[in-house]
């Protein structure tokens, strides 16, 4: 939810070159991360030198959470992904995560950067979504809850025969270090190749989005699928994975389980509500960035502690195309105690309010020449029943009934221009 907040306030910038998040977009996201990225970050560092936020603006676009915005550097929510930001309801997330698995095109294995010969003109991929797929249908097979060790699981894949193909071609034209000495053989090819692109997908991918619980050791302490000695770098910043476990979450969009209950249960009150619509945090240092963001769409800051419910601010976060039902819950399930009437008062009221006006069709004014044609259109049997008098000289119709106007304003051998 941090990445799709930064989206809908405007803050995720894409970079020119890459075509992914900017710099100053992933550290935007590294800074609203609870518990940040999974290995620790150098004080400089580069976009594609990061985990959980690099994964996240992927999975985000490719799962059509969000898209381009009004210029080509910036983002927006898309319609799902604003019906999840308001909602987060898991089903559209589990639609999110389909598409991401069926039918985005980003190539993880593009990540693992110790792996040469990508960019070659006689190296052919397979579609990702043709490797993805397989991979995601075996952890549909592991059970829930359970530590799985990561070598365990590359074995099932073969035995459940869900391996893959990375490569179109008979031949491998990717390499490690030298390329003259460091060519991929049947018994290297596997773990290097395959076994590195799994482990992008389960930690970059499953493990960024919540559906996965990682242990893993920081790469260069791992003991890798391949050492190199013409290069002193880690071969990929996954090398140290070695166990996952399916959670709650992972078991829901994996299809294991028919709905989604989480394996801990919602955070205990935050504030409490007065009569007078005063909120006070009661448990400050429980409140997570988008606690925050959801107090501030129904409140204004007072003080440290301290927010008022504020009509302007429900209504404009309603306008923006938030839900009332999901701001109320908010309210109440993080309240330390029931609302107080003049709370629900409240609320109800906004919730008439809101409806009170509706916009209607679209409208089309026609100025007539005198009064005396305006009478003669609304004493017409069939203009009198679309047009309706603004002033003495001033129709006006609904903008789809032009055509209907401008037919019979012919057949009384008129002309509207």
């Amino acid at each position: 939810m941090a990445y799709l907040r930064l989206v809908h306030e405007g803050k995720m910038l894409t970079d020119s070159t890459s075509g992914r998040a900017s710099l100053t977009g992933i550290k935007q996201i590294v800074a609203n991360l609870l518990q940040g990225d999974f290995l620790p970050l150098a004080d400089k560092y580069r976009a594609n030198q990061t985990i959980r936020p690099f994964g996240l603006d992927v999975f985000a676009r490719e799962s059509g959470l969000v898209k381009t915005g009004r210029s080509s550097s910036s983002l927006q929510l898309s319609p799902l992904g604003q019906k999840f930001y308001q909602t987060q309801d898991v089903e559209i997330l589990l639609e999110a995560f389909e598409t991401w698995t069926r039918q985005g095109d980003f190539d993880e294995l593009s990540r693992v950067t110790g792996l040469k010969g990508q960019k070659s003109r006689t190296t052919l991929f397979t579609p990702s979504a043709s490797r993805r797929e397989p991979i995601i249908e075996a952890l549909s097979w592991c059970p829930v809850g359970v530590w799985i060790d990561l070598d365990e699981f590359f074995r099932a894949i073969k035995i459940w025969r869900f391996d893959f193909a990375v490569e179109k071609a008979g031949y491998s034209s990717l390499y490690v270090g030298n390329k003259e000495y460091g060519a991929l053989y049947s018994e290297t090819y596997w773990p290097v190749v395959k076994g590195s692109y799994i482990k992008v997908i389960l930690m970059e991918y499953l493990g960024s989005i919540g559906a996965l619980d990682l242990l893993y050791t920081r790469p260069e302490e791992a003991k890798s699928a391949v050492s190199s000695p013409y290069s002193d770098e880690i071969f990929s910043l996954y090398d140290g994975l070695k166990y996952f476990r399916i959670n709650p979450l992972g078991a829901y969009l994996l299809g294991q389980a028919g709905e989604y209950i989480p394996s801990r249960p919602a955070a205990a009150s935050l504030f409490s509500v007065s009569a007078d619509l005063i909120v006070t945090l009661t448990h400050s240092a429980d409140l997570t960035p988008n606690n925050r963001r959801d107090l501030e769409q129904v409140a204004v800051p007072l003080g440290k502690d301290s927010y008022r419910l504020d009509t302007q601010r429900i209504l404009t976060s309603l306008e923006e195309g938030q839900d009332l039902t999901y701001l109320a819950e908010f309210l109440s399930q993080r309240s330390s105690g029931p609302l107080p009437p003049s709370v629900l008062a409240w609320l109800e009221r906004i919730n008439q309010n809101s409806q009170a006006f509706s916009r209607g069709d679209l409208a089309l004014f026609i100025k007539t020449k005198s009064p005396e044609l305006l009478d003669l259109a609304l004493a017409d049997p069939v203009l009198g029943k679309i047009c309706r008098a603004m002033d003495k000289k001033t129709l006006v119709i609904p903008a789809s009934k032009e055509k209907a106007v401008r037919v019979r304003l012919k057949e009384l051998e008129f002309l509207l221009q």
